[in-house]
């Protein structure tokens, strides 16, 4: 008796190593789903206008790409958080999007690294912006799914430039 319980656990054991090598949803009991990994990519950032004001303004979109059937989908998401960090003070502001994928927010002039994000999805980071007073910023972006990092970096001429690639 002890043999044959030993046997099972050992072929349990067996089925859920092979099992973890596979693409399945609940381990080969439904259809092959392929991996949903997707980088994350900066749509839009730029300045479109200056306001006669003394905080600047970040609003823009944020979208996600995921996988249906053997469609490749972006739509808008929900509750992505949007928020910067001052590179001078590392004090954090920020906000999440609407049920449209749609944020805005004020900060005060200087140089921040702005951050996109979800749980389960590619963050997207673009470092030293400089923004100025009475700036009016968009900024939209694609978040991809998977567990990495895309990275932009400031650049004067053409405002931002992929680090990755």
């Amino acid at each position: 008796m002890k043999t044959r319980i030993y046997l099972i656990g050992i072929g349990i054991i067996i089925g859920l190593i092979s099992c973890a090598k596979k693409n399945y949803a609940t381990c080969g009991l439904t259809s092959e789903i392929k991996n949903e990994n997707f980088d994350s990519k900066l749509i839009q950032l730029k300045r479109v206008g200056i306001a006669d004001t003394t905080i600047a303004s970040i609003s823009g979109k944020i979208y996600f790409t995921h996988l249906n059937k053997h469609d490749t989908l972006i739509d808008n998401f929900a509750c992505a958080s949007i928020w910067v960090k001052d590179l001078k003070t590392d004090s954090l502001i920020g906000t999440i999007s609407n049920s449209k994928g749609e944020f805005q927010f004020t900060i005060p002039a200087s140089e921040y690294d702005l951050h996109a994000q979800f749980i389960g999805y590619n963050k997207i980071k673009i470092k030293n912006i400089k923004v100025g007073t009475g700036d009016i910023v968009k900024f939209s972006a694609k978040l991809g799914k998977g567990d990495g990092e895309t990275i932009y970096e400031w650049n004067p001429t053409n405002f931002y430039k992929n680090r990755n690639g």
